[in-house]
């Protein structure tokens, strides 16, 4: 089943139809860069565990999810081409975490944090996120 995307969540591009997809089969189809994104970031924040919707764009191989926890909800797709983790709340809310300079040695760990940045208990108000924050 296909169904466009402004149906599906706001956060995801219109322009593609994604699939919606059960988080395990999900997580069990994507085996590229930063696979083990959902298992640490569970660990580090379990109360996201069960708040995430996974959707995939059937000519990638790419990974995409939307959590949402109450008024609070951002989007976060895996690049396996690209290896880069992307996450966003809106058109300028966003962040590309990869490999590049300076040497990042844990990506996934940024990512973690930036959600940590973001998530309902974080201490104080969550920050308003643009172009190269909160990480």
């Amino acid at each position: 089943m296909t169904v466009r995307s402004a149906s599906v969540h706001p956060l995801l591009n219109p322009g593609i139809a994604f699939v919606p997809e059960e988080e395990s089969a999900a997580l069990s189809r994507y085996k590229g860069f930063a696979q083990d994104l959902f298992e640490r970031l569970y660990e580090a924040l379990p109360a996201l565990r069960g708040r995430f919707k996974f959707y995939r764009d059937p000519r990638t191989s790419d990974l995409w999810s939307v959590c949402q926890t109450g008024d609070l909800s951002f989007g976060l797709q895996l690049d396996p081409d690209i290896e880069v983790i992307c996450l966003w709340q809106g058109q300028d809310a966003w962040e590309e975490i990869g490999h590049w300079p300076p040497a990042i040695t844990d990506p996934v760990a940024l990512a973690i944090n930036w959600v940590r940045a973001l998530h309902p208990g974080a201490e104080g108000q969550p920050p308003v996120i643009g172009r190269g924050g909160p990480v």
